[in-house]
């Protein structure tokens, strides 16, 4: 088993690299085969370390469940960006519920939480008003947007916190993934709402996402 999760991984992160450098392309038939194999790799890591370790703790299942459905929205947004979307939405609300369920598990107290609520409802607002000023991007409506980052904000915040809290190796490494897949939508939504996109904000998206992913997937062999 361990050699297998050596060779996904490796074949995991030559894809990454190929994908990255595809980047400069644009759309085409390669770029979207190569990100359908690093997809089906990081899904296949996950339902591994899930299948191998992490399904002694039930509350796994909202991780697998949430991890399914940026898989699904990793193919979807290359042909329907907002259904695509929708999916990333679901996926990380699946990612907060077992974020909430983990904590819950340790026996933390939501009112030792509760301020990153608050913390990710007001950065929300601050980058919504930064991008309406910053006079570079589309004037268009943002809201589903600003509403789908607050959701990753919240993951990305709770698992920080979770991370001081428990000071294990699966929380931490998972926290780190989760930190830099909420980086990467704030780079997204820049990117999308751009007059002029740049590929600079594509690669780093790219870089902080597919990196954040795989750790997340990766974080369960380490329970």
């Amino acid at each position: 088993m361990d050699i297998l999760i050596i060779v996904l991984i490796s074949l995991y992160l030559v894809a990454f690299a190929s994908y990255i450098y595809m980047v400069k392309l644009g759309r085409n038939y390669y770029r979207a085969a190569n990100k359908i194999i690093l997809a089906l790799l990081y899904l296949a890591l996950a339902i591994i370390a899930f299948a191998t370790k992490a399904y002694k703790y039930s509350f796994f299942i909202a991780l697998l469940v949430g991890l399914s459905f940026t898989f699904l929205g990793d193919i979807v947004l290359m042909v329907k960006f907002n259904i695509g979307a929708g999916l990333f939405t679901i996926g990380n609300i699946s990612i907060l519920i077992f974020e909430l369920l983990l904590l819950d598990y340790n026996h933390i107290n939501f009112v030792y939480y509760f301020p990153f609520i608050i913390l990710a409802i007001a950065l929300c607002l601050i980058y919504k008003q930064y991008l309406i000023k910053s006079k570079t991007v589309k004037k268009e409506d943002f809201n589903l947007s600003i509403g789908y980052l607050f959701f990753v904000s919240l993951h990305g915040f709770l698992s920080i916190f979770a991370a001081f809290i428990l000071k294990n190796n699966f929380i931490i490494t998972f926290s780190i993934g989760s930190s830099l897949f909420m980086i990467s939508d704030y780079i997204l939504v820049k990117y999308v709402y751009s007059l002029q996109p740049k590929l600079l904000d594509q690669r780093v998206n790219t870089l902080f996402y597919f990196s954040g992913i795989l750790l997340i997937c990766c974080s369960m062999f380490l329970i």
